[in-house]
């Protein structure tokens, strides 16, 4: 459960500040942190931005009692100066020069960051909401996905179980990538030739997939994307995120990629996310304990999580003393502790 309070923290900020989801919804009093005697959750975000730190806190205080929660602090900064602050009720804008703009009265229950209407004077806190939405975070469940589309998504649920609904929406709005994604399919899967969305119905949408018969034929055999094997759906989930979405500035926050694949079948991904990074995509984070990730990133690019005892949880970037040995063979040993 721990390495998933991580991205679900992230998610479910980019819902407060981008979907415009009440507090209670986004944070219940349930999720208060079990080892901490306090009413108030506190989350911190940074973001590097055309060069530029943007800083973002959120604090959320609930009644235990009544099962309540509200906003009692909200700040945005650029290079630490403000941009937006909330507090006991009141929030003052600041425009794009840090001057004080006006302040407004704000609903407690919603983000007052994620409220602020596009204006020319603020389009460094508008950057950062946009920054914020172009994450995509996700743990892939083949299980979940749903067979066909009756409207288009314009996100990616949290295990991918609206892929189709939203590869309609992104193939139709990213049109440019869905070519160099179809042709690394078909590197990566046999015999695969290529995708189509075709209707049934005055609104559904089937996502089929269309494979040769054999290698020695150019003659071809459709398959609905229910019918697809497990591994098989999640290569077409993450190559598009790779290849679909390129150019997009997207950044991609996938918990454990390789599930449900072979290491031939997750290898060649892996390098092909490392050659995209800064050339297509913003950024990757991938949670992992697959040993060829963790050898092939862990190294250079790896952060550890660790908790002591029941506190906060620590992140380091200095991977374990491997000993000789590679950096899974450390971890499978347990001497990284």
């Amino acid at each position: 459960m721990e390495k998933l309070l991580y991205f679900e923290a992230i998610r479910r900020l980019q819902r407060f500040l981008t979907d415009g989801v009440t507090v209670e919804d986004t944070f219940p009093p349930s999720d208060v942190t079990r080892w901490l005697n306090s009413p108030i959750q506190t989350f911190q975000l940074n973001f590097i931005l055309a060069g530029q730190e943007y800083g973002y806190e959120l604090r959320v205080e609930h009644d235990m009692h009544r099962r309540l929660s509200r906003v009692s602090y909200e700040e945005l900064k650029c290079d630490g100066r403000p941009l937006f602050l909330f507090s006991e009720g009141t929030a003052t804008l600041f425009r794009d020069d840090f001057s004080t703009g006006p302040q407004l009265i704000f609903d407690w229950s919603r983000s007052g960051v994620g409220a602020v209407q596009p204006r020319p004077e603020n389009s460094r806190l508008i950057q950062f909401r946009q920054a914020l939405d172009k994450l995509v975070i996700v743990r892939l469940n083949p299980f979940a996905m749903d067979a066909e589309s009756r409207k288009e998504d314009m996100k990616l649920g949290a295990r991918a179980e609206n892929f189709v609904s939203w590869y309609r929406y992104a193939s139709s709005e990213f049109g440019m990538g869905t070519d160099a994604f179809k042709t690394e399919l078909r590197q990566s899967i046999d015999n695969f030739e290529s995708l189509s969305l075709v209707t049934v119905g005055t609104e559904a949408k089937v996502l089929k997939a269309h494979f040769h018969r054999s290698r020695d034929t150019r003659d071809l055999c459709d398959f609905t994307f229910a019918e697809l094997s497990e591994g098989q759906k999640v290569m077409v989930v993450l190559y598009f995120l790779l290849f679909g979405l390129k150019g997009q500035h997207y950044s991609l926050f996938i918990d454990e990629p390789d599930n449900f694949l072979a290491l031939r079948e997750i290898q060649p991904w892996i390098v092909a996310l490392t050659d995209l990074i800064g050339d297509g995509l913003e950024q990757a984070v991938l949670i992992s304990h697959h040993p060829e990730i963790i050898n092939y990133l862990g190294g250079s690019k790896g952060r550890w999580f660790f908790r002591a005892e029941s506190g906060h949880a620590r992140v380091t970037d200095v991977p374990p003393d491997t000993g000789g040995l590679s950096l899974s063979e450390t971890l499978a040993r347990g001497w990284d502790k």
